[in-house]
């Protein structure tokens, strides 16, 4: 209800206004239905939005919820250096056994796929696989390493007559990927030995091709590099 003096909202049923203390007269007795319908309507209304906006307040705290707040001993305990120091060993055990198996699961997708290719790559040239030449030969490993540029090698084991395989693939490769013999000795039937074959650069600036061989009594491995040509 409103002052007429000082336009005051009070509530219904008042007398006198809270705030300058006029007499109250009911203004609703003097309006007409239409004004007392409209009047309604805008109260039902005020009222809808503050319900909606009650809610909403109630719906982002409830989303937020309360803040964690933690005791002395509790924050103690969070930054207790034994605790800490296990939590790091955890880790760490976690990471080893990461690093393990990913080096145990790389090494077993290179012999799957060296077992699989027709070819290996060496600075941009490719060159017949062993298991293209002859047959399905096992990968016993496949080995990486970064001196003077990247070197592949590819390990076979027991191998039936590795005389055989070594003579069959070295004539395929120097027939048809032009290799040549370092020093022209090749012997495969001996126990042990080792061979080194290239490929002539066709111009001064191009690498040239590294491919040796190294035997035992049931194994052999091929090694592919690049060399610059000096």
């Amino acid at each position: 209800m409103l002052c007429p003096r000082c336009n005051s909202e009070n509530e219904l049923g008042e007398k006198f206004c809270r705030h300058c203390g006029a007499p109250l007269v009911d203004e609703e007795l003097f309006l007409s239905d239409k004004e007392r319908k409209l009047r309604k309507k805008e109260k039902k209304r005020q009222e809808k939005l503050k319900r909606k906006q009650e809610q909403k307040t109630y719906s982002i705290n409830v989303k937020q919820g309360p803040k964690k707040t933690y005791s002395l001993n509790e924050k103690a305990y969070r930054r207790d250096p034994a605790r800490m120091a296990f939590s790091l060993f955890k880790s760490l055990i976690v990471l080893v056994i990461i690093i393990i198996l990913g080096y145990y699961l790389g090494g077993y997708i290179l012999k799957v796929v060296a077992e699989k290719t027709d070819h290996y790559s060496a600075g941009g040239t490719n060159v017949a696989s062993v298991n293209y030449v002859l047959g399905d030969r096992p990968v016993k490993k496949v080995k990486y390493s970064y001196d003077n540029g990247i070197k592949v090698e590819y390990q076979f084991d027991a191998v039936d007559n590795k005389g055989d395989d070594l003579t069959k693939y070295v004539s395929y490769v120097m027939e048809h990927n032009k290799f040549l013999i370092e020093g022209n000795e090749f012997n495969p039937s001996t126990e042990n030995g080792s061979v080194k074959l290239y490929v002539q650069p066709t111009t001064l600036n191009s690498d040239k091709i590294i491919m040796e061989i190294n035997w035992t009594t049931n194994a052999y491995s091929i090694t592919l590099y690049k060399q610059k040509n000096i």
